[in-house]
């Protein structure tokens, strides 16, 4: 029972054929030896090379048969040599990219709790999510979908808060509030672009 219980931490799965269950005893020994992986956060704010060395051992391992298994792990291991979750790769993608194509669940929400930008483009403008949904990754897809709301209702929350600290918008009725919230959590602007029209928020 607890072998079981350890191989499905491990993130492993005996359906399938020798090779599969052979991947299944190997990532549960892994898992009894050596404990859970680590935090993605903290191997790559640390640059741990040892946890990194795990980490991509764990995805090869879960997509053994997958070329992409392979890019996924180099993408990772040059997330943590640059300290940074968001490091391009020669494709101009991120780690969350690839493992967002790859459909590696387990990787994808290490990432996240690493803080990995949901929003960066790859050379061709794709963002994570656009990866998963190209690729038909449905549990990615679910996942970042989940994520992207979380965060904008979070952005939109601290938005709105530094907003009633001025006195003149506490005037404003609730809808116009958070029109403007809504417009305030904008990166960029292009130049000439239309914000908001006159009346839409207040009358002043």
């Amino acid at each position: 029972g607890d072998a079981s219980a350890s191989g499905e931490r491990a993130g492993c799965s005996c359906g399938g054929g020798m090779l599969q269950v052979v991947t299944c005893i190997r990532a549960r020994w892994d898992y009894l030896v050596q404990g859970p992986l680590p935090p993605l956060h903290d191997v790559i704010a640390c640059r741990d090379s040892e946890g990194a060395a795990r980490w991509c051992a764990a995805v090869r391992r879960r997509r053994h048969h997958a070329v992409s298994g392979r890019v996924a792990a180099e993408a990772l291991e040059l997330a943590v040599r640059a300290g940074d979750a968001d490091a391009t790769t020669a494709s101009g993608g991120t780690c969350l990219h690839e493992a967002a194509a790859l459909d590696d669940e387990v990787l994808v929400q290490g990432l996240i709790d690493a803080g990995a930008s949901l929003e960066a483009f790859d050379f061709m403008g794709h963002t994570p999510l656009d990866r998963a949904q190209e690729h038909k990754s449905a549990a990615c897809i679910d996942l970042l979908r989940r994520e992207r709301s979380t965060r904008q209702t979070a952005e939109l929350l601290t938005v709105m808060e530094l907003i009633y600290k001025v006195s003149h918008f506490k005037r404003l009725r609730r809808h116009e509030f958070l029109a403007l919230a809504e417009v305030l959590i904008q990166r960029d602007f292009a130049e000439g672009q239309v914000v908001v029209k006159q009346g839409d928020i207040g009358q002043e």
